[in-house]
């Protein structure tokens, strides 16, 4: 007959075992460490996604001017910039019919605008670090991580079918921030299911994904129409990534933090059972 842990037990376990006493329970690494760190593997593609999409979003673009405020031009230049221009054509991209440059007419005095974009998404994940940092200390790797990716995913569907480069940069910059959340959370993840020995292995190993994710970007742009399809076709494959979330539970070592020792004491029972 298993005995009931008391207040006593409780204390002991947070003040003397801790790390020692999870992994003695548990082990260091096993299937259910192992099906943990796949998913927030898997998961950390997504921010690599949102973080590196600029590649193909603002490639470069040939253009001509076919419109002057005067008609006595007698030479016009690809790429060439003209003080009387009022109209410029695109030429046929090599990947896209449509990229952000030709979509919002970045070039010339708006060429600065398709490296802004990219500042924005990684200034937000700066913000996004901090912030989800501390949700997820605060409420759970869980809870942060469900927040962070349920946000992030509306985002990127979003994304796409805004109307002006503005409305785009904001969406892009609140994306970024979403995007901090997910890469942070989801390593301190990792990191906290796994042994201290396998820490370092298990952190550096989830870096694979991110070498994976790189080469869908190329796949995802080259079945892609324009730059709003290529934005929803990695949207919509987030969408699967995140539905796996839904099965994490909390890591003991939060609820050990947080004296929470009953609930981590459940999280190791049905850990060691798989």
């Amino acid at each position: 007959m298993e005995r009931e842990v008391t207040s006593n037990d409780e204390h002991l376990i947070v003040s003397e075992f801790k790390d020692d006493y999870i992994v003695k329970s548990i082990g260091a690494f096993g299937p259910w460490q192992a099906r943990i760190c796949i998913i927030a593997a898997l998961v950390r593609s997504t921010g690599i996604w949102n973080m590196l999409s600029i590649v193909f979003l603002t490639p470069k673009t040939e253009f001509s001017c076919v419109k002057f405020k005067t008609s006595n031009v007698t030479l016009v230049k690809n790429s060439t910039c003209y003080e009387n221009c009022v109209k410029y054509e695109f030429h046929e991209d090599v990947m896209f019919e449509k990229n952000l440059i030709s979509e919002f007419n970045l070039v010339c005095d708006s060429a600065w605008k398709a490296g802004f974009t990219q500042t924005l998404i990684m200034f937000g994940s700066l913000i996004g670090v901090s912030l989800f940092g501390w949700i997820s200390d605060r409420f759970g790797r869980r809870i942060g991580l469900i927040i962070s990716t349920s946000i992030n995913l509306i985002l990127m569907i979003v994304a796409p079918l805004s109307p002006s480069y503005w409305i785009f940069n904001g969406i892009r910059f609140l994306i970024g921030i979403t995007t901090g959340g997910v890469m942070v959370i989801s390593l301190v993840l990792i990191i906290e299911i796994v042994g201290p020995q396998y820490r370092e292995a298990a952190g550096s190993l989830s870096m694979i994904s991110d070498g994976f994710a790189q080469a869908l970007l190329s796949a995802f742009a080259y079945f892609a129409v324009d730059w709003k399809m290529y934005l929803l076709e990695y949207g919509i494959l987030s969408i699967f990534i995140y539905m796996l979330i839904i099965s994490l539970s909390e890591t003991p070592r939060w609820f050990m933090a947080k004296g929470r020792v009953k609930k981590a004491l459940d999280v190791m029972t049905k850990a060691a059972e798989r």
